[in-house]
């Protein structure tokens, strides 16, 4: 009944699932232990139907398990409190990470509901995201997409997972359609 047993992490989710898929087919022994292949398709269809803001679009950063703001019991954590003032903030990590976990786990297995996932989350990040070309990524985004000047996580700018993402949509052959492609 704790908002940490609660809440979670949409774009931790999303990440794990094509990290495992890629474990999976990779390291000796670990396709044995997922429950089914289709488990990390599963798991990100489910991540992304929770930690989609219905409201503004984009992940939110953390959400309840039965979705919106994350919500329990509170254990004086210094962690609930980043929790509760930040679940609703819009990282631009989990939106590269999803860029790249629902295009891999479409094309390996062919479902349709993830190409549209993957088309919505597409739009969403190079829409918000990115400053224009030749420009950083904002890092930080409010509920509405309005840049936040303040550290909801790492005091630094680490920007391994835009590149690591773009780079293996890259290799999957994504073409990143639209306008978006101008902003990078």
């Amino acid at each position: 009944s704790s908002l940490l047993a609660r809440h979670r992490t949409p774009g931790h989710l999303l990440e794990f699932a094509w990290f495992l898929t890629w474990a999976g087919d990779q390291v000796p022994g670990v396709a044995d232990v997922v429950p089914d292949p289709g488990w990390p398709a599963r798991t990100a269809l489910a991540a992304l139907d929770l930690g989609w803001d219905r409201r503004d679009g984009g992940l939110l950063r953390y959400v309840d398990a039965e979705g919106g703001a994350p919500r329990g019991d509170l254990l004086g954590d210094p962690y609930e409190e980043l929790v509760v003032r930040t679940w609703d903030t819009k990282l631009w990590w989990p939106h590269a990470e999803a860029l790249y976990a629902t295009a891999l786990l479409a094309e390996r297995h062919g479902d349709d509901r993830l190409g549209e996932w993957h088309d919505r989350v597409r739009d969403y990040t190079f829409r918000t995201f990115p400053e224009g070309p030749g420009r950083e990524w904002t890092q930080i985004r409010a509920r509405d997409g309005t840049p936040l000047d303040e550290v909801v996580a790492l005091p630094v700018k680490d920007p391994f997972h835009i590149a690591r993402a773009l780079l293996l949509l890259a290799e999957l052959g994504e073409n990143t359609k639209s306008d978006a492609r101008h902003h990078l």
